[in-house]
């Protein structure tokens, strides 16, 4: 899908990772995603997950909240073709996710996918979220790395001014400054 433009209208309320930073995000994952399925889940334009699908993953879903942002990632999928590849939901990420184990188990039936499979899980909500909705990430992101597979990975992009220490401590987390963004990349061994 390279160089393929993604048609968006920005709405206020998303805030898109800077490409710079997407790059450099993918750099960090070693550019290939094949094995992997993929979440971003405040999707925004859906240009992770499809970036994600380029680089080898074998799904991507997508989780919007705002109806004509998700309506645009349906029709992004479909300019990709890709929509084989593609769940969207439409829904708040954080209700979406209180069942998130069975949530996991009715994606791997629907796709046929084997439950092992290691996930690539992109947090990336709007910057002010990591104060004003501090502790539902915290329990979001805790909530992904009780459910995902070993040798799964989590990205988050934080605020640069979100102390990386209020992170979970079970995993090791490598961040990297990317103005006004950090990037935190942690694998689940």
């Amino acid at each position: 899908m390279r160089s393929r433009m993604l048609e968006f209208t920005t709405d206020p309320r998303t805030r898109p990772m800077k490409d710079r930073t997407r790059e450099a995000v993918f750099n960090l994952l070693g550019g290939d995603l094949n094995g992997y399925l993929v979440a971003d889940l405040f999707a925004g334009s859906g240009v992770l997950g499809f970036e994600s699908l380029s680089r080898g993953a074998g799904h991507a879903l997508l989780i919007e909240w705002l109806r004509p942002a998700a309506r645009e990632i349906v029709s992004n999928a479909e300019r990709l073709a890709v929509t084989d590849r593609t769940t969207i939901v439409t829904a708040d990420t954080f209700a979406w996710a209180e069942h998130l184990p069975q949530q996991l188990t009715n994606i791997d039936r629907e796709l046929g996918l084997t439950p092992s499979l290691p996930w690539c899980v992109f947090i990336c909500p709007p910057y002010r979220f990591w104060e004003t909705e501090r502790l539902p990430l915290l329990t979001l992101i805790q909530r992904w790395l009780e459910a995902i597979p070993s040798h799964s990975t989590m990205v988050l992009e934080l605020d640069e001014t979100t102390p990386l220490e209020i992170l979970p401590a079970e995993i090791g987390w490598r961040a990297r400054s990317y103005p006004p963004a950090v990037i935190a990349i942690g694998d689940k061994s």
